[in-house]
């Protein structure tokens, strides 16, 4: 297998080396910084723990093809990183590419913990949801409660909005 060009954007807590990793992966529209505080608990208990921004997520590298088996191959090079095994722990998106990982490179994981999702086929519509996120002229906004109201207006569910705009970071 070669090397790639473009590795996942990752932060590590904990320098506990006698134990395999926890490498945590995230959820759709979710980065790393969702995980920091667990991760940081984990790491005073004794747990060395990566927290990745998945592919066309946070400050990882973008990409045309998102697919969960490109994700899975993008978590075997973290894993790869730091000795080869891991521990993982998959969030929703993150989950189903923790199985495919553990379907294309089972000797990479030692334990799998998937959060939230099964191994299915889900039917969802996120187009609606991805084109008023993309019509934002995020420029100009001063503050997450701005881009709340403007995405008020196509996406009426506040759930949904404080998901949609929980990892937004706003330049100042």
């Amino acid at each position: 297998m070669t090397t790639r060009s473009q590795i996942l954007n990752f932060e590590t807590f904990g320098n506990h080396f006698k134990r395999t990793p926890l490498l945590i992966a995230h959820g759709l529209f979710g980065s790393r910084k969702n995980w920091r505080s667990i991760a940081k608990k984990l790491s005073e208990i004794g747990t060395r723990v990566i927290v990745v921004d998945m592919r066309n997520h946070g400050n990882s590298f973008w990409e045309n093809t998102s697919s969960y088996e490109d994700m899975a191959t993008d978590l075997h090079e973290i894993a790869n990183q730091f000795g080869g095994q891991i521990n993982i722990l998959g969030h929703s998106m993150g989950g189903k590419a923790a199985m495919a990982l553990a379907l294309m490179f089972p000797k990479t994981i030692v334990n799998l913990v998937v959060v939230d999702i099964a191994p299915v086929k889900y039917q969802h519509d996120h187009a609606n949801y991805i084109s008023a996120m993309e019509s934002l002229d995020l420029s100009s906004v001063k503050s997450r409660r701005e881009v709340d109201s403007r995405l008020s207006e196509k996406i009426p569910e506040k759930e949904v909005r404080a998901l949609l705009i929980q990892s937004l970071e706003i330049d100042s």
